[in-house]
């Protein structure tokens, strides 16, 4: 890992540094990591007790990583690796957004299906059956689509990985992280609904670089 002067300008490690606040956060140093192709990534390293990310690329332009990837090369080049990717895709940055109004629009539809559900059981009146699946369908599609947005951009950000540092090292990096992290079931339900499970986005990759015969 290599320490030097920072490429980032102080208003950015400004705003940095109060969204790390914002999330009980504190703000550890700065530093550089060398990818393959001599491609050297400079990133924020922080440190927290309750919190289960182990690295983001925020909506200031900073790559963010807990310093518990600081201990293993493999796992510290595939979450630097996977942020920068994200980083450098216009679309990643839409995602927080539009996830929360599909799933904001999404819910709202199921709750109000579960409302004419109600009024059906209780008044015994099932004209309004129809509306029930309507909204039931459109709420499930909707928050379906917020997911697959999500699925899409971080399959496209461990792709990147992948072809930066090699399937092996991002295995490697993806079982180091399944040791490192405890993640409550409301935070795993979450990861699922916003991120494939590896052993898919492995699947996919490979499908599509497979190397000629």
């Amino acid at each position: 890992m290599i320490k030097r002067n920072s490429y980032l300008n102080k208003v950015v490690l400004s705003l940095t540094k109060l969204y790390l606040r914002s999330r009980k956060a504190r703000f550890v140093n700065l530093s550089r990591i060398k990818l393959p192709h001599n491609r050297e990534i400079e990133f924020i390293v922080y440190t927290s007790d309750n919190d289960f990310l182990l690295g983001q690329a925020t909506v200031t332009g900073a790559i963010i990583v807990h310093e518990k990837c600081l201990g293993t090369q493999e796992l510290l080049s595939y979450v630097v690796a996977h942020e920068d990717a994200h980083k450098r895709s216009w679309y990643s940055y839409l995602a927080i957004p539009l996830i929360i109004v599909f799933w904001f629009y999404g819910l709202f539809a199921v709750g109000t299906s579960l409302l004419y559900l109600g009024a059906m059981i209780a008044t015994g009146d099932y004209s309004i059956l129809t509306l029930f699946f309507s909204m039931l369908v459109i709420g499930s599609v909707t928050i379906a689509v917020g997911c697959s947005y999500s699925w899409f951009i971080e399959y496209k950000a461990d792709s990147k990985a992948i072809r930066t540092l090699g399937i092996d090292v991002v295995l490697h990096a993806r079982e180091e992280m399944e040791r490192f992290t405890k993640v409550p079931l409301t935070w795993r339900i979450i990861a699922r609904m916003t991120h494939p499970p590896f052993s898919c986005t492995k699947r996919i990759y490979q499908f599509f670089n497979k190397s000629p015969s």
